[in-house]
């Protein structure tokens, strides 16, 4: 899920197994139906649709990818099979760390957000637009899948040493 520590989590797991680490972006690929996933598809650019040809990328145990892939049909169908580790976080603590986040000047301002200035007016308007409702899904779907392993933020920022031997 977005904004769980994971690209820091992408970069420890590859130093330590010694093994590359990326996420990587796929331009060309169709975004999901926005009625699917297109709220998300507008923070992170690696919301798409995956090919064969990528999921067996993702699957190769000589390496560490690190993406936002959303549990369409498709991309289960493409990944059902690879054990995944997925990072989840409460889908209101996300949102207010998109605010934290383009308050900064390192994000792009969101229009959907523009002149809201409480965690509360953002909060509303991320529920008025799906997006809460989108970053449940994400969790849970991927979460039900009996070979992903689900790690909290917060054990991941409590107890790194402790989550990173469970992965």
């Amino acid at each position: 899920m977005p904004k769980t520590a994971s690209t820091s989590l992408m970069k420890t797991l590859g130093r330590l197994q010694g093994l590359p680490a990326k996420q990587t972006f796929f331009p060309q690929q169709l975004w999901p139906e926005a009625n699917n996933f297109g709220s998300m598809a507008r923070f992170h650019s690696d919301i798409r649709e995956i090919t064969a040809e990528q999921a067996a990328d993702f699957k190769d145990t000589n390496r560490i990818f690190k993406q936002h892939t959303p549990p369409t049909s498709n991309n289960l169908a493409q990944l059902g099979d690879t054990k995944i580790v997925l990072l989840t976080r409460e889908p209101s603590e996300i949102v207010l760390a998109y605010r934290r986040w383009e308050a900064t000047g390192d994000s792009p301002q969101r229009i959907e957000f523009k002149g809201l200035e409480t965690e509360e007016q953002w909060l509303k308007r991320a529920a008025d637009l799906g997006l809460l409702a989108e970053l449940e899904r994400f969790r849970d779907t991927w979460a039900a899948l009996p070979n992903v392993l689900a790690i909290d933020f917060r054990d991941l920022i409590k107890n790194p040493d402790a989550t990173i031997d469970r992965i």
